[in-house]
């Protein structure tokens, strides 16, 4: 897609040299045809130029953690024989991550290319499209300013990122190299959960000797997950978490906590149960690496748009739990009238620990009143800072 911008300026210039060329004769001649030579040109050029030149945009990686950083490379090929002088390339896909980015103005030779590099961090999770780009140009003599747009599919996606959940520890876990590290959890080897085929390298004992014969090929066993423990985590996505911040920075710090909490339960052998107080509300019982990645999916996809009132959503969903599972409820601000429930909640026998995000100490006078009731609180904002 391509919109061309004409110098007005230029075009009366000529228009008036061709009058007075009738009409004075002389020196006017020269002047008019030299203006119509350079307007030939100059739609010579942008013609040229315009079928002749290809964008190609590649990232490093086609999934990051929020908090890691890429590079974004645009290759601008030149099939032409004109050189293009002062060409602007903005990749549409930075601007939204990089409100103050203004694009990069390069010199492009002729039956040459040449490279654009751009590194962004990335700070929230979501799906970002880095295909299309905007390409500015003009001929010779500005005449013609060109603006074209290259759009094609070049999609990375961000994960939430995974935090040593440890307020001791400064070490922070990467969820794409660790997931590919997630340890096994205990089996119980008297539950057949289901049976695939024989890859090498599957232990012998767990062939299915029975079926492989049946199909005439080796088919394993796999077992149930065993777990002792669980958690249970109350989230609250509702979209008053982005009133408090247009950014979305402190909703991002929700979303890594509960993601953080979910990944080391399972790396400890632990169910947890997740109920998502969402417009898109959902429940996700994570036993194994596929339930974590369907949560994984549905944060990258899921904003907070929520607006049911949380406690309601916790009352409604509370019968489900047990009163031996540990209770997290994670919001990014604590009401007032979320302190009764709370209390409620706490005197039916419910274990419960409160995450919130507080900079100021706004919400000193609702903490003092849970801690008086026994009911654990942590700041998000305190509990961040320490990893850095």
């Amino acid at each position: 897609m391509s919109k061309i911008k004409i110098n007005i300026f230029f075009i009366l210039l000529t228009l008036t040299s061709i009058i007075l060329s009738f009409l004075l004769g002389n020196i006017f001649n020269y002047i008019s045809y030299t203006l119509i030579i350079i307007l030939i040109f100059g739609i010579i050029y942008t013609i040229n130029v315009s079928k002749n030149i290809e964008v190609c945009t590649k990232v490093n990686q086609d999934s990051y953690s929020v908090g890691q950083s890429g590079k974004i490379s645009v290759t601008i090929k030149n099939y032409n024989m004109f050189p293009i002088y002062s060409l602007l390339v903005i990749n549409e896909g930075v601007i939204v991550i990089n409100k103050k980015y203004k694009g990069k103005s390069v010199y492009l030779p002729g039956n040459e290319s040449v490279n654009v590099n751009c590194k962004v961090n990335f700070k929230i999770r979501g799906i970002y499209e880095f295909g299309n780009n905007k390409l500015t140009f003009h001929d010779l003599f500005y005449i013609f300013n060109i603006k074209k747009t290259f759009i094609s599919k070049n999609s990375v996606v961000i994960y939430p990122k995974v935090i040593d959940v440890d307020l001791n520890s400064k070490m922070k876990v990467n969820l794409i190299n660790n997931l590919k590290k997630m340890p096994h959890v205990s089996e119980d080897l008297y539950t057949i959960k289901d049976m695939r085929k024989y890859v090498p390298g599957d232990n012998i004992s767990r062939i299915n000797w029975k079926a492989s014969a049946h199909h005439g090929e080796l088919f394993v066993k796999n077992y149930e997950n065993n777990y002792d423990e669980k958690n249970t985590i109350f989230l609250n996505m509702n979209k008053e978490n982005f009133h408090y911040d247009l950014r979305g920075i402190q909703e991002e710090f929700l979303i890594d906590s509960c993601f953080s909490i979910v990944y080391h339960s399972l790396l400890q052998k632990m169910k947890s149960s997740i109920y998502i107080n969402n417009k898109n509300s959902n429940v996700f019982h994570i036993t194994n690496e596929n339930n974590f990645n369907e949560l994984a999916e549905y944060f990258v996809n899921n904003k907070s748009m929520g607006d049911k009132d949380f406690t309601d959503y916790i009352n409604n969903n509370i019968k489900n739990v047990s009163k031996g599972d540990k209770v997290i409820i994670i919001c990014l601000k604590i009401k007032s009238e979320y302190i009764d429930s709370f209390f409620k909640l706490n005197e039916s026998g419910y274990n419960i620990t409160l995450l919130y995000y507080s900079e100021d100490n706004d919400q000193e006078n609702c903490i003092d009143l849970l801690q008086k009731s026994h009911i654990e609180s942590i700041n998000l904002f305190q509990f961040f800072n320490n990893l850095r």
